[in-house]
């Protein structure tokens, strides 16, 4: 059996897997949607905390199985709670984790109410409490370790202020970054930013299977160098302005968007293809940067989502761009590499098949999503 015949028997398998594994998946969705909010005030050498925490966060607590808290489970694990929330909420100095003093707890607004029930049962609990401060000034650092089970309960977002100084910092913590810097330097904002950016691209399937199309449809360096640029370029434009406020346009709208951008440059690439003849590069790379100005969108519902740093915008939005920008080199310089692997083992021909097969897997991705991110308005 010859090698292109086999190679085709390949991408069959692979296609008719490929649509199986996605068709068992959730929508696939970019940018994780925060669920969980909380305030810490600094005032007079104390730290005053409201923060709401999911009820699935706590062990052997909801006796019915049904996801909420009654306020007969409430009351029958109440001193349990406590222990649990004292160990996974921490607030620390520089001397060391300080202690949640008149800690009060309640049952959120309820997501329905049983007849005789004056609340709950909710599948939010609220803790409110002081934190007793230590020197005046020392550094502060804030950790939760309570986190629920669904996407929705996986992320905090808290704010601290500061009176005195009419400082306000957005914290927003998750179970890879359970604890945050409060009130951090310029410099440590744009490292945690880089860091970020470059995760929100490793973790953004959609972002990562846009840029593999662009790069297959030529190996060249410098369509690989001018795709890139214009990526970049592209979705920078569009993050400063929905970040600023300019631009503002609905998650509704924007995440089948970004899907559609996957199936129309996979299908533009496909059609030159089957047509024999590569289409002008201007053509090419002004339908790069106007996907990218899309990307960018769903990129600023990120950034807004994780928080950004009123304090220091500047090396917020420079530190996220940045990171993003590493994290697509990366994966581009890995892609050339594949790519020029493939070329050397099988020759043009292996290379061509195989940017068949990856377009091929793109168009079926995104359509997948596409589908999957429009039913979701229905």
């Amino acid at each position: 059996m010859g090698f292109l015949t086999r190679l085709q028997r390949a991408r069959r398998t692979l296609v008719i897997g490929l649509f199986a594994w996605v068709a068992l998946l959730p929508a696939a969705q970019a940018h994780l949607m925060v669920a969980q909010r909380g305030t810490l005030n600094l005032v007079d050498g104390g730290a005053f905390m409201v923060l709401s925490i999911p009820v699935l966060a706590f062990q052997g607590i909801d006796d019915s199985g049904d996801g909420l808290l009654s306020s007969a489970e409430f009351g029958a694990h109440r001193q349990s709670i406590i222990g649990a929330v004292k160990q996974g909420v921490v607030l620390s100095d520089a001397q060391g984790p300080r202690e949640l003093q008149g800690m009060m707890l309640s049952l959120a607004p309820p997501d329905h109410r049983g007849e005789g029930e004056s609340e709950g049962p909710s599948s939010q609990l609220v803790v409110m409490g002081r934190f007793d401060l230590g020197e005046p000034g020392s550094p502060l650092r804030f950790q939760v370790n309570l986190f629920g089970q669904s996407a929705a309960e996986q992320v905090f977002r808290v704010t601290a202020s500061r009176a005195d100084k009419s400082e306000q910092h957005l914290m927003t913590l998750t179970p890879q970054q359970p604890s945050a810097d409060m009130f951090p330097s310029a410099w440590q904002t744009f490292a945690d930013c880089v860091k970020l950016g470059a995760q929100h691209i490793f973790e953004g399937p959609d972002h990562l299977l846009f840029l593999l199309v662009v790069l297959a449809a030529g190996w060249g360096w410098r369509h690989v160098l001018g795709a890139l640029t214009l990526f970049t370029l592209g979705h920078a434009v569009t993050l400063v302005l929905s970040l600023k406020g300019v631009v503002s346009v609905p998650a509704s709208v924007v995440e089948p968007a970004i899907a559609a951008t996957i199936v129309g440059m996979a299908a533009f690439d496909a059609i030159a293809r089957y047509r024999g003849h590569r289409p002008p590069r201007w053509l090419l790379f002004g339908l790069v940067f106007g996907c990218a100005l899309i990307h960018g969108l769903g990129l600023g519902a990120a950034l807004s989502e994780l928080g950004l740093d009123r304090l220091h915008q500047l090396p917020s939005l420079a530190g996220f761009n940045l990171g993003i920008e590493l994290a697509q080199l990366a994966v581009a310089l890995v892609m050339v590499m594949l790519a020029l692997a493939v070329q050397r083992w099988r020759g043009d021909g292996g290379l061509q098949l195989a940017t068949r097969l990856v377009g091929v897997m793109a168009m079926a991705m995104g359509l997948i999503w596409l589908v999957q991110r429009l039913s979701s308005l229905a």
